[in-house]
């Protein structure tokens, strides 16, 4: 080991650890023997290699040497697969309650024993699994492994498959179990596109199920693509337009697109959360110690889904609402459950309604998830990050990894994580394609902006400031986005707009006279710091361009 600069510094302090070195020196050797008389051995898969090695690890061979054939070569392989076979039968009987087996006919067992008699789990690393949990997260681990090594191995005939296309997903369905398949078959690409047809087809039955006519459909899509419906009275103006069958889930997708435009996430609230209390005091006249009560009267504000007087919420009462609709449209109000409801402290609320099967969705629309919320998001139809399909045991890992790496902001980062996973991404892309949202006009104002660059003198690297000011006029225009939701996406929009000798940028303002809510966005020029562009999107008001100097003065910038 120490020839091998496995070891650099000799500090062996037990049997176990010297074990350890001499494994790795033995894979070393077993591994470069292998390399240098593949073809003469006809070794031609890494489960082959793994045999081979461990047999030489337990002193079932002696000297890599030994192996002079590929015939020699096949018969120490199918003798150690059945002493392997012999060995992990002999392993669960000893070991099954700490494994959590029951008995053999169990789902996952006979991956286990086929990991097993692979050498890809070995008996040393089930000693160091102490609980079922563990042992499902070693057989996950392990088949995560084994197709990423399938896809490296495999990369120049995959190439542009219809496998490689669906990597993701089919790495995900994989890893969990959800797939089980001989990887082999995805080097067929008939063979290949048919496991990615069943598997979409599979995720629409088991999500997406329902009954509907044609002519039900098209009310759906006609329903989802229309801003004019009854925002006050939210049970005949969203209810009432979802046809009957549309499935469960499709079903409350449509009330959480709806419910987004029904309302608004509160300027207000933002502005007294925000702003220095006592600018707040200044512009207002309200006393600094009457700032918490007027928090906990907006978080705490009781809507009456059917006269909708009051349009603005925050997390809270929009959970409220979507519970009241849900409940109204049918849904069991025990499977449906209010995180941050309950404590006396102000703290951020979302929805999870149980689905069965350990899965649920979650629903959380105000949450900063991706550079904005889909409160802001739903009312432009761009694609949502807040509405996701995921198991309970799956958002418990990512958010307790999440929590404990204290970098902050767990479950906005575990929300994301959830749900850029391919299956939750299928789920919902499934959806929304019956119920028909789609970001097609927002992707066409964009590729209209994009077309602008190739007819530009300068070969296509900018564009005039005045086509990017009536691109985002475009977007916006009547867009029903408050201040605090437009902000997040404008900043997006003009962060990827290259202008010639203009830099653009946006800063969150209020007003101090009238305690309104601002979006400055500014296009300066590069070589005059005096010329510049202003536009101001204020509370509900649309965007306008702003040349009042006496306006822009006396806007308080937000830090």
């Amino acid at each position: 080991a120490c020839k091998k600069k496995i070891i650099i510094d000799i500090d062996v302090e037990n049997q176990e650890q010297a074990q350890s070195y001499v494994n790795k020196v033995k894979d070393w050797e077993m591994q470069e023997y292998i390399d240098i008389n593949r073809e003469k051995l006809n070794i031609t898969s890494s489960t082959d290699e793994e045999i081979l090695k461990y047999a030489y690890k337990k002193d079932r061979i002696q000297d890599v040497n030994e192996i002079t054939s590929a015939e020699l070569a096949r018969k120490i392989i199918d003798e150690q697969k059945e002493t392997l076979e012999q060995e992990v039968f002999e392993y669960i009987n000893k070991n099954h309650e700490r494994l959590g087996i029951v008995d053999f006919s169990e789902q996952f067992v006979p991956t286990l024993i086929k990991y097993f008699e692979d050498c890809k789990i070995t008996s040393e690393m089930l000693d160091k699994v102490s609980n079922p949990s563990e042992l499902e997260s070693l057989i996950k681990m392990t088949r995560r492994k084994e197709i990423n090594t399938f896809y490296a191995d495999n990369a120049d005939a995959l190439n542009n498959t219809p496998a490689a296309k669906n990597r993701n997903l089919i790495t995900e369905l994989y890893e969990t179990g959800e797939l089980q398949i001989d990887l082999e078959i995805l080097k067929n690409d008939e063979q290949a596109q048919k496991i990615i047809q069943d598997l979409t087809d599979s995720i629409i039955r088991k999500y997406t199920k329902d009954e509907l006519t044609p002519e039900q459909l098209a009310k759906a899509k006609d329903f989802i693509n229309t801003s004019e419906f009854n925002k006050k009275n939210l049970k005949e103006g969203i209810l009432a337009n979802i046809p009957e069958g549309l499935d469960e889930l499709s079903m409350m997708r449509v009330i959480y697109l709806k419910l987004n435009e029904s309302v608004h996430y509160s300027d207000t609230w933002s502005l007294i959360s925000d702003v220095n209390a006592n600018e707040v005091r200044v512009a207002t006249g309200i006393d600094v110690s009457d700032i918490e009560k007027i928090q906990e009267e907006i978080y705490k504000y009781k809507y009456d889904i059917t006269n909708m007087e009051y349009d603005e919420v925050v997390c809270s009462t929009w959970s409220d609402l979507y519970i009241n609709l849900l409940i109204e449209a049918g849904i069991d109000p025990s499977r449906i459950t209010q995180y941050g409801k309950n404590g006396e402290k102000i703290v951020h609320n979302w929805v999870t309604v149980d689905l069965g099967n350990g899965e649920f969705l979650i629903a959380d629309p105000t949450n900063y998830i991706n550079g904005g919320t889909d409160i802001g998001r739903s009312k432009i139809k761009l694609e949502t990050s807040g509405f996701i399909i995921a198991s309970k045991k799956e958002f418990n890992e990512i958010y307790e990894r999440n929590k404990a790496d204290k970098k902050g902001h767990a479950q906005i980062r575990t929300l994301s994580e959830l749900g850029k996973k391919p299956k939750a991404k299928k789920i919902l892309e499934q959806i929304d394609k019956k119920i028909g949202y789609t970001s097609k006009e927002y992707s066409e104002k964009l590729q209209e902006l994009n077309d602008l660059y190739s007819n530009t003198e300068d070969g296509g690297n900018t564009i005039k400031v005045e086509d990017a000011i009536d691109t985002i006029f475009s977007i916006y225009e009547g867009s029903g986005l408050s201040a605090i939701e437009a902000f997040p996406l404008i900043r997006n929009t003009i962060c990827g707009i290259k202008i010639d000798n203009y830099d653009p940028s946006i800063q969150r303002c209020y007003d101090p006279e009238t305690f309104e809510l601002v979006d400055l966005v500014t296009f300066k020029a590069k070589n005059n710091e005096n010329d510049a562009i202003y536009m101001i999107k204020r509370g509900m008001n649309d965007l306008e361009l702003c040349e009042d100097i006496d306006i822009l003065d006396k806007l308080k910038p937000i830090k």
